[in-house]
């Protein structure tokens, strides 16, 4: 499901012709989803130790970070554009 809604994110990011900064973010999120299904599916084939578990949560939460920091800079690019 997350994967689908940042895939999403990034679509409409392409589609709405976001800034360069934006865009950085957004690209940023859509590669680390590949290392979060990476991790998660290694977790549950090799049962990893919990350090290794808690690096897919941490990678989560960076996720989080990367489509946040890109929405919000598109906030900020809007907002100072002239009306």
């Amino acid at each position: 499901i997350t994967a689908i809604l940042v895939l999403s994110c990034f679509l409409i990011s392409i589609i709405n012709k976001f800034d360069i900064k934006s865009k950085v973010y957004l690209k940023a999120a859509f590669h680390t989803i590949a290392l979060q299904i990476v991790i998660g599916i290694l977790n549950v084939l090799l049962k990893l130790p919990v350090l290794l578990t808690a690096l897919h949560s941490g990678i989560g939460v960076l996720l989080f970070v990367f489509v946040f920091a890109g929405f919000y800079q598109r906030l900020i690019f809007k907002s100072n554009e002239p009306l």
